[in-house]
């Protein structure tokens, strides 16, 4: 399966590498911003015909749409809010998968700004989880629980190229800009769909009653990125309030 997937995926790489140049090049001189690199390759990965990518449905277009099950694929790689239009034109007559990457594993690669030279390969300590889509479904409140919409967490492995233009550090790391990030390996998670979906997302932690702060520890989750969580797995009916201790709610799985 993963060799299935893998190649897969660098069947992806090169279809988006001449994409993106073709794209590049007719627009010389226009000053468009050209599609990143990471959302073209999961575009060809995903669906590797053409005719079926970027289609105009209504007044919007679609990342993916696949006529066999009536559905569309939306790559969203940050700020699931701004897709509010669109689901909201789709989902009445559609069904929506809402696509989000996240790097399990991270090579960062520096880049000079004046010599162009990339320097690095070092591994990130961090490690992407499930759980990272969380925080980014809380930005849809009046959809994530319609019928008909789904969120997919894919898993890459991917190498991270960043500008060193940082003005909060010498060495120009500190404040840098990301350029591009390109996949080396892909895993597809689960289908964020019903309360089970969610709960599958606690896998077996958490099974006690707990706090905020024990969920977000649990879930490798920080500042913020904790209460949006816990009130997306509310919303989806995997966890409940059902006490305080102290000035601390209490929550509870709803399968216990």
């Amino acid at each position: 399966m993963m060799d299935e997937q893998n190649e897969r995926l660098q069947y992806a790489i090169r279809r988006a590498e001449a994409a993106l140049a073709a794209k590049a090049e007719m627009n010389r001189g226009i000053g468009t911003q050209s599609e990143r690199m990471l959302h073209c390759v999961l575009k060809y990965y995903f669906e590797p015909d053409e005719s079926l990518q970027e289609m105009r449905i209504g007044r919007h277009i679609a990342d993916i749409y696949r006529p066999q099950d009536n559905r569309i694929l939306e790559i969203q790689t940050r700020d699931f809010g701004r897709l509010r239009q669109k689901l909201d034109a789709f989902l009445p007559e559609y069904k929506v998968t809402v696509i989000y990457p996240i790097a399990r594993e991270k090579h960062i690669f520096w880049i000079d700004p004046e010599t162009g030279e990339a320097t690095g390969g070092k591994k990130s300590p961090k490690r992407g989880t499930a759980a990272e889509i969380l925080p980014e479904i809380y930005r849809l409140p009046d959809h994530q629980t319609r019928p008909g919409l789904s969120f997919l967490p894919v898993f890459m492995d991917l190498n991270e190229y960043r500008l060193k233009d940082g003005r909060k550090s010498r060495d120009g790391k500190h404040g840098s800009h990301r350029l591009e990030r390109i996949p080396f390996r892909i895993e597809e998670g689960f289908l964020l769909e019903m309360t089970e979906d969610y709960l599958a997302v606690l896998e077996d932690q958490l099974t006690a009653p707990f706090t905020v702060k024990e969920f977000g520890k649990a879930l490798h989750l920080r500042g913020m990125a904790v209460s949006k969580a816990v009130k997306v797995m509310e919303r989806a009916g995997a966890i409940e309030h059902t006490g305080s201790q102290g000035k601390a709610y209490i929550y509870e799985r709803t399968d216990i």
